[in-house]
């Protein structure tokens, strides 16, 4: 986790929230397009757990903007995830935030992402071998794939 020179300029410095520059937690007022992201970031010095909440005044952070929140604090090599956990479990404090994790001490285990879906270079290879007569996969999954082809491609 990373609080840069350009992410000190939105640190909260005032106030109830307030924090000095440097620290490695504090409240953030982050400028984004024409609104404004909060952020709290706690660096995981006592638990191994770093973490920034972000909240809006009237609604959930979408993708895009959690996006952009991992982005300024964690490299794009790092695994940053959000958790749905057990409901017994489930706190909320704030109607419109949400959180990202990333575990200090050891990476987290994911599935491949081909269960999510085909990068674009394996899918352009894929169809090319289709192409050409070619069977990259066994017969079942090639009537699937062509059968789905031009929805892949849009």
């Amino acid at each position: 986790m990373q609080i840069n020179h350009e992410i000190e300029k939105y640190r909260i410095k005032t106030g109830m929230y307030a924090s000095i520059d440097g620290y490695s937690c504090g409240f953030f007022e982050i400028p984004y397009r024409s609104y404004v992201l909060r952020a709290f970031v706690y660096d995981g010095i006592t638990d191994g757990w770093e973490h920034v909440s972000v909240s809006l005044k009237n609604r959930c952070p979408n993708w895009e903007e959690m996006s952009f929140i991992k982005d300024l604090f964690w490299s794009e090599d790092e695994c940053v995830v959000q958790f749905h956990v057990p409901k017994q479990d489930h706190v909320n404090n704030h109607p419109y935030c949400l959180h990202l994790w990333r575990n200090k001490e050891k990476e987290f285990d994911r599935p491949s992402s081909c269960t999510v879906g085909v990068k674009e270079e394996i899918l352009k290879e894929f169809t090319q071998k289709l192409m050409d007569g070619m069977s990259p996969c066994p017969p079942e999954y090639n009537k699937v794939f062509m059968d789905n082809l031009d929805g892949l491609l849009t």
